[in-house]
């Protein structure tokens, strides 16, 4: 009886104790925090820890270090949950709020391993709750971690360092049915895939995540899409080797299909991946080898690039479409390089065909015929096609930047 009217007495004090849950808190909150984290049973650990997790500003991570993150630290607030959660008969959702909470008490403006040796500590709780085979509690964890590897790359390593079989379990997560769960794996690896040893790791160390990659490509969720497309833009930059592993995943054919298909939003609050997924072309195009530029226009790039122009409203510019010119007018400038620097003349002839929207030679020839009525319609049509490319390629030339890659493109095309 004397332990069941403890514990009540514990979650009154902890409900009303944060009831308002002002910005300075008295010290003596945090000490009956310790008490509650240490001598409550499930149900006051539980409250406590919701209390501690609903205090933070999850919308803005970065704030977090002026807030009372060094506090809880200095109370010894992450010792003690650890201390709870490693007791046996634990419950899941205990450690999966302490996970959500570790991950912003240690997310990565805020604490260095130096200056909060616990760290190693949670970090290894947290791995074991990835490894679990409860979908919910894996989940916690892996957002967790994608708040671990904000920021810092010395940090990312010495992770990956402490935690060799950390790659293999991502990886193995990124085909999770668990969409919760592949949104913060896929956020964890894009935090890590600009630092390039682990760059490295994860593309080739097997298993990687290039196939993974691809599979990703078709999944429901267009945020998830996105961050596949970022983290192949990613990989693209690097070198024609790792070019080339991208081609020989298959990635490319499917990543101009997306192009194809999916339309721009068309307002504000929407963001898409058409930018990430067209910069990938770009990028092959302007630093792949010969082959590769010859294999990427031969699935269709010129004529996909192309059709992109149609999905952007030169009067009403939205951030996707803004960033989706910023990668046409480098695609402009790539491909114009690459046009010049052709010798192969009948390469030439059909690269220009191809901007100008005229796929079949024959429709050209019959459309110089003028005694072919058919062929005038298509001609006229093809004209108005070619006007609507040229006529937009003129207005961004006046009306926006980017006016020294239009013009190179729009010079091939008038010559």
């Amino acid at each position: 009886m004397l332990e069941t009217s403890q514990n009540e007495d514990l979650r009154y004090e902890i409900s009303c104790l944060f009831s308002s849950l002002p910005m300075d808190l008295p010290r003596q909150t945090y000490s009956s925090l310790i008490t509650a984290l240490s001598t409550g049973d499930d149900l006051v650990v539980e409250e406590t820890l919701n209390i501690i997790f609903t205090s933070f500003d999850r919308k803005n991570v970065s704030s977090l270090r002026f807030q009372r993150i060094p506090i809880f630290h200095s109370e010894s607030v992450v010792s003690v949950i650890l201390s709870r959660v490693h007791r046996s008969h634990t419950r899941n959702i205990l450690k999966s709020k302490s996970c959500q909470i570790l991950g912003y008490l240690y997310c990565g403006e805020i604490a260095m391993f130096e200056n909060y040796p616990s760290f190693h500590d949670a970090l290894f709780f947290v791995f074991d709750c990835l490894n679990d085979v409860d979908s919910s509690l894996v989940a916690s964890a892996a957002g967790a971690f994608s708040l671990f590897t904000t920021c810092f790359e010395e940090r990312n390593i010495e992770i990956f360092q402490l935690l060799p079989t950390l790659p293999s379990r991502l990886t193995e997560l990124m085909l999770s049915h668990h969409e919760k769960i592949v949104m913060e794996v896929m956020k964890t690896i894009a935090n890590i895939i600009p630092t390039p040893p682990l760059r490295s790791i994860m593309i080739l160390v097997e298993p990687n995540i290039l196939p993974n990659l691809l599979w990703l490509l078709d999944y429901p969720n267009k945020s998830i899409i996105k961050e596949t497309c970022w983290i192949i833009d990613i990989i693209s930059l690097e070198s024609k080797e790792r070019i080339q592993l991208i081609i020989d995943a298959v990635i490319i054919p499917r990543i101009l299909a997306l192009l194809s298909t999916e339309k721009l939003p068309d307002n504000e609050s929407d963001s898409s991946m058409h930018p990430n997924a067209s910069n990938i072309i770009v990028n092959i195009l302007t630093h792949g080898s010969e082959e590769q530029k010859e294999y990427v226009l031969n699935e269709g790039a010129v004529k996909v690039m192309c059709e992109l122009w149609k999905n952007i409203n030169p009067r009403f510019m939205t951030r996707s479409s803004s960033n989706l010119l910023r990668v046409l007018a480098n695609w402009s400038t790539a491909l114009s390089n690459y046009w010049t620097n052709l010798s192969d003349h009948k390469r030439k002839e059909n690269i220009l065909k191809e901007l100008l929207l005229n796929n079949n030679k024959d429709n050209i020839d019959r459309d110089n015929n003028p005694n072919n009525s058919d062929s005038n319609r298509n001609s006229n049509s093809n004209r108005s096609d070619d006007s609507q490319l040229i006529e937009k390629l003129k207005f961004f030339i006046t009306y926006h930047t980017y006016v020294e890659q239009f013009q190179s493109l729009l010079n091939i095309i008038e010559k």
